[in-house]
């Protein structure tokens, strides 16, 4: 009877100590995640407004956005991370844009959408087969964003539309093979969170 009570009250503080030191670790993690997405979502708005000289945080009737200046104070545009509901995830991008509503740029930084197929939403084109290698052929280097992302480059928010084929008319932007929800997902949150911040600035 001694020995079973003694063997419980082992297992007792050995799953305790274990329980205690798991969530001591998961904490210690979460931290690092969440620090990690906030330099993450810093960097993205810098890239996305090209740099700027300074960064003013606005948050004005529930909306937050980002106000860009130039060296000289003059306004340089807009930054937001737009949130859109893709085929399986959430889909997060930062968008920068001027006064006017053309984009900047964008970044996509959080997307768990169907590999293959959605999350090609970040995936970068490439000119590089494998037989190069073993002919030992040269090519140039290609732009590292990803191709459906730099089709909003200099595209006015209003003018965004997604098609499955292109016909070289302003505005639209290729949904991604197998992926028009996503792709539908990143552009119509762009450009309602381009209109609200147009809006709350006077500009629309």
């Amino acid at each position: 009877m001694k020995d079973i009570i003694r063997f419980t009250v082992t297992l007792l503080v050995v799953c305790l100590l274990s329980s205690g030191s798991l969530s001591l670790l998961y904490n210690g993690v979460k931290d690092r995640i969440e620090k990690g997405k906030i330099l993450a979502q810093e960097e993205a708005l810098n890239y996305a407004l090209d740099g700027s000289a300074k960064i003013d945080k606005i948050e004005r009737e529930g909306l937050e956005y980002f106000k860009a200046f130039n060296e000289d104070g003059t306004l340089k545009g807009f930054a937001v991370i737009c949130s859109g509901k893709g085929f399986s995830s959430t889909i997060k991008t930062a968008c920068g844009f001027g006064a006017s509503g053309t984009i900047i740029r964008i970044r996509v930084i959080e997307q768990q959408e169907t590999p293959g197929l959605g999350s090609n939403l970040k995936e970068v084109r490439t000119n590089k087969f494998l037989w190069d290698i073993f002919t030992g052929k040269k090519r140039p280097e290609v732009d590292p964003t990803p191709y459906f992302q730099r089709q909003f480059f200099g595209i006015n928010y209003n003018d965004l539309k997604i098609v499955k084929t292109p016909s070289q008319a302003s505005g639209e932007i290729q949904a991604l093979t197998g992926a028009t929800i996503s792709s539908k997902a990143v552009m119509e949150s762009i450009r309602a969170k381009i209109g609200e911040v147009l809006k709350a600035e006077g500009l629309k």
